[in-house]
Parts: C-alpha cells; structure tokens; sequence
C-alpha cells in the first residue's frame, strides 16, 4: 500500500526541462513553516522602537534633537564625561581668582574685585590721555575757559584723600562745540569738552554745576571704575567660554552677559561716581544741589533730542532716576556742607569776602593733595 503511493506521488510530479535553469525554475521547493509553528503569512510583530542609546563620550552624537535640550554635543560630553572634572576646575578657580583680588570702593565700601595695579592703571590712563590731547584741538592755559576749569578742578583735586599711588593732575579743555561731556581718566587726568561750559549758565550758577561734572568724574578716578571694568572684562571671557561650552546659543550669550551683568555693573558704577562726586562737592564748598540743577538741565536737552533708550538697554541711569537719587543724599551731604563751610564764610564775611570762596580759588582753605596739581 505504501509503494503504491508513492508512486502515485511521483506520478503527479513535474517532469524536469532539458534546460539547466528551466529545470530549476519548474523544481519549486515547498515552503518551509517557520520554527515555533507560525504560518509564512502570520509573522510575530516588530519590536516597538525605542530611543538611540545615550554613548558615554561621542561628540557626533545626535539623539537629543527634538526633546528641547539646549546642551550641544561637546557641552553634554564635557558635563557627562570626563570633561566634568575640567569644568568644576575652571569654576573653582575663578571663585578663587575672585576671592584672592577683593577690594572695597571708597566711600561707598562696595566690594568688588580689582586685578589691576594702581601703577598699570594710571599708565594706562596716561596713555590714553596722551592720545587725545595729541589727536584733539585744546584751549590755550590762559584762555577764560581753561582758567576757569582749572579753578575749579584743583578746589575738588585738593579735597581727594590721600592714596598709595598719588594722582598726577592735569586739567584740559577739548575744543569740541556741542560735546557736552568730560572725563577723569586714571590717574587724575581731567578733560573737559567745550560744549559743556557753553551748556552752562553764566556766574556762580554755572561754576557750581561744573564743579558738580568735575567732581562725579573725579569719582570715577578716585574708585578706581577704570580698573574695575577691566578687571570685570576679565570674568565676562570666563563666563562666557563656560555658556558657550553649555548652551548652544552664542548670540544669545552675549546678549544674557550684557543685559544681565555689564549694563547693571555700568549703571551701579555711575550712581556711586555721583554719590562720591556729592561728598568731594561738599568738602570743596560747592553747593551740592547744583549736582540735581544740573541733572534736571540735562533732561531737558535730551528731551529735545529725542526719546532716550530704555534705562535697562543703557549704560547711565536715567537723569530722572539720578536726580531723585541725590535728592535723597541731599540732607546728608547738605548737613557735611553747611558744618564744614560755616567757619570759612563766617571768615570771608568779616573779611567782606562773602560768597568768594564758591567763585574764587582760596589757598587758605584747600586741604592737602594727594599729588601734584597742574594746568
């Protein structure tokens, strides 16, 4: 019975081609079922997908796009690998750094931090002020102007405390109408630009609001801003190669850095100038309202100018925020000036002098110099 049907089954197969590849062609081998019982047309389902596995360290790797991380490649190696051992060094030893190069501003007793020597700071002034003078028209020593500006500089230069490193003064006035400006660089080089004598009213008014320039400039000497910047520059190229190794936003950086650091420390550092500037005012025997009178003149120039910047975008605080910050040092500076200048008007009035101590320069009252004083 068996040999029976299997003949039977041989019988039914195909006869093979005489041609080599017909006849593999018309020998077809039957399917094969797969192990574990399952038909050809039912097969299991595929695994369900899963997310690119996370290497230990490779920089090309870009499995984070579009899960909102803000860690470039080489950010998250640096944080993930060994890398993490760079970064806390670098982070430690810029708190350090900073912690080593304390300071205290005068008068104010900021702390800050302060890299630069007191040496390398005024020879740096020098040499800016050298190439001003030398690239700029200046007024003559006896012109009214340059006398005038003298005057009333060497008054505020005498009253600045005595420092390690003295102050070699110098007193120029630029050629330069509509520049209502001045500066005190380092080391105790003061320029003061035409454009503002011809801003301020004529007599006595006029030269207590210049005192009032002059001395919030010599401010900036006197704490030492020049040096505190460049120093501040210092930590700003530190904090930013960090963010730009930890956020992949560049421009953003900068932007973060200016608006959230450089702008405020700029603004913070103008007020104290104005503080200082009111307390070396006073010492003088300068009204130290004409600082406010001043403000208030300048508000209404820029006024005309047109809308100012937003006081966030901007390196000054606004004239409105400056004069109502020294209207609230008024009544302690006004008590320094009215104690301190009461004995020498008292003099000059039995002398039939009154009033010549704010107008004229009087040798007997100027304290000692901390340097040399020249035109």
């Amino acid at each position: 019975m068996l040999r029976q049907l299997t003949a039977a089954a041989v019988r039914r197969l195909p006869r093979p081609s005489p041609h080599p590849t017909r006849g593999l062609a018309a020998w077809p081998s039957p399917p094969r079922p797969p192990r574990g019982g399952l038909s050809p047309t039912r097969q299991p389902p595929p695994p369900p997908s899963s997310p690119p596995k996370r290497p230990s360290w490779d920089p090309n790797w870009e499995g984070h796009r579009g899960r909102g991380n803000l860690l470039p490649s080489y950010g998250r190696a640096l944080v993930a690998g060994r890398g993490k051992f760079f970064l806390v060094v670098a982070v430690g030893g810029g708190t350090a750094y900073y912690a080593a190069h304390q300071d205290y501003a005068p008068y104010t007793n900021r702390r800050r931090m302060i890299d630069l020597s007191p040496e390398d700071e005024a020879e740096l002034g020098q040499r800016e002020f050298n190439r001003l003078v030398s690239s700029s028209p200046t007024h003559p020593p006896g012109a009214p102007t340059s006398r005038l500006v003298t005057r009333v500089a060497r008054r505020i230069a005498a009253v600045v405390p005595p420092t390690p490193t003295p102050f070699d003064w110098r007193f120029v006035v630029i050629a330069a109408p509509g520049v209502v400006n001045a500066a005190c660089y380092p080391g105790g080089k003061v320029v003061v630009f035409s454009g503002l004598l011809d801003a301020l009213p004529p007599g006595r008014e006029g030269e207590a609001e210049l005192a009032a320039v002059i001395a919030h400039e010599i401010g900036h000497a006197v704490a030492r801003h020049s040096a505190e910047k460049l120093s501040f520059a210092n930590l700003v190229l530190v904090a930013r190669a960090v963010l730009f190794f930890l956020i992949d936003a560049g421009a953003l950086v900068d932007v973060l850095i200016n608006v959230a650091a450089s702008l405020p420390m700029s603004r913070a550092m103008e007020a104290e100038a104005d503080f200082i500037g009111l307390r070396l005012m006073a010492a003088a025997c300068y009204d130290p309202a004409a600082a406010a009178r001043f403000f208030q003149r300048l508000d209404q120039m820029a006024g005309k100018r047109g809308t100012p910047p937003p006081a966030f975008l901007s390196t000054h605080p606004s004239d409105k925020r400056r004069i109502e910050q020294i209207q609230g040092w008024l009544p302690d500076v006004a008590s320094e000036y009215t104690l301190g200048c009461s004995q020498r008007t008292q003099y000059l009035d039995w002398l039939g002098m009154a009033g010549a101590v704010r107008v004229f320069e009087v040798p007997l009252f100027n304290c000692v110099c901390s340097g040399r004083l020249r035109s």
